[in-house]
């Protein structure tokens, strides 16, 4: 391997609550690599970007908790004869409520329905949906 090349990025993370019953946590990190770097072992993205964000609120004196968290992560590749190339985003969206020990959750995945490939020839799947029931039993 020769010649060089830059890297850059950062993180943050910001959460605010209100009242005590209400939360809102955010965190957001950049990266970026330059010349080919990224390209060393396997095409890694030259740009990511990842954002993710949770709200939560407590409802009826403690008995209710609801949550939506939302990821969302933006992948960029230099473009090139091979995949991946090219640009990517990926939007996953949670809902849960919570009574107790029993939770009841709804997730959707990959909202824009981008099918990049990740690793030649394994491609993502496309939007996925599925919900669900748990209950724990412990004291």
């Amino acid at each position: 391997m020769s010649g060089s090349a830059g890297a850059a990025g950062f993180r943050g993370f910001v959460s605010a609550r209100r009242d005590g019953n209400t939360n809102l946590n955010g965190s957001l990190s950049f990266r970026w690599m330059g010349g080919n770097a990224s390209d060393v072992l396997w095409p890694r993205p030259n740009l990511e970007i990842n954002l993710r964000e949770t709200a939560s609120r407590i409802f009826l004196d403690g008995v209710l908790h609801g949550a939506l968290y939302v990821n969302m992560h933006v992948l960029h590749w230099r473009q090139g004869p091979v995949d991946p190339s090219g640009a990517a985003i990926f939007v996953d969206v949670t809902a849960s409520a919570r009574i107790s020990s029993f939770l009841l959750y709804y997730t959707m995945e990959n909202l824009a329905d981008d099918r990049s490939p990740l690793l030649s020839p394994l491609r993502v799947e496309g939007r996925n949906e599925s919900w669900g029931a748990r209950w724990s039993l412990i004291d």
